[in-house]
């Protein structure tokens, strides 16, 4: 099976029948692997656009799960190749309005997902716990990995989304807000020539973003102040 991507989780690994194994690195927790998997079958009775989920396979001490292949590129190479940034800010807005269209208790809170990511309650952590418990509810669901890398376009114009790992319930604004710091904060390598141009864009293209779905930052102020405050520990 030949690799055809990688990222900090998995591989992905080129199948027959124009599927693809997105093979989980030795090690990496079965309950997470489950989680997606659940996650995108019950993501795919809804009529998002995505890939289609077939099965969890185990190839030697590994674990994957098998997805249609989708033929194309991601937003954010599309971006890179052809430098339109209306069409990004347009096609990922109008498709985060329609997943948070949707509402379901059948996957994650997101206080739960923001929980753990900072990992077992402590006395260093324990003021961020409280932050959250205090945080509204809400049944919207939200992808909780929504950004350019993770919203394809395929062959013939059709927009999707892949990563289905951080999916969960909460308030729409929670959603809105990590993507606005996916967007704004995303790593961008030091050796990178224009690295300052690029900072730059990024804030542009997430105020383009909250913009295009007509939302007012202070909408989002208290999601954002904690997603910073556990990205700390995700990133570290």
């Amino acid at each position: 099976m030949r690799v055809i991507g990688r990222g900090n989780t998995a591989e992905v690994l080129e199948q027959l029948d124009d599927k693809v194994c997105k093979l989980f690195y030795e090690g990496y927790p079965n309950s997470a692997i489950e989680r997606e998997y659940n996650n995108a079958k019950l993501m795919q009775t809804m009529s998002i656009p995505m890939p289609q989920v077939y099965e969890i396979v185990h190839v030697g001490v590994r674990t994957g799960i098998i997805y249609s292949r989708i033929q194309g590129q991601s937003m954010l190479e599309k971006l890179l190749q052809d430098n339109d940034v209306n069409f990004l800010v347009n096609q990922i807005a109008d498709l985060h309005k329609k997943i948070l269209g949707y509402h379901t208790c059948e996957v994650m809170s997101y206080k739960e997902f923001l929980q753990l990511c900072i990992g077992k309650k402590t006395n260093d952590n324990i003021d961020i716990y409280n932050e959250i418990e205090g945080l509204p509810e809400g049944n919207c669901l939200c992808h909780g990995d929504y950004h350019p890398g993770n919203i394809w376009v395929d062959k013939n114009g059709k927009v999707l989304v892949i990563d289905f790992m951080n999916v969960c319930h909460g308030p729409w604004q929670y959603d809105v807000a990590r993507t606005y710091i996916l967007i704004s904060e995303g790593d961008v390598p030091q050796e990178i020539s224009n690295r300052e141009e690029i900072i730059y864009m990024q804030k542009q293209l997430a105020e383009m973003y909250l913009k295009k779905l007509h939302v007012l930052y202070n909408e989002i102020s208290q999601y954002v102040s904690i997603i910073q405050k556990c990205r700390e520990y995700e990133l570290s």
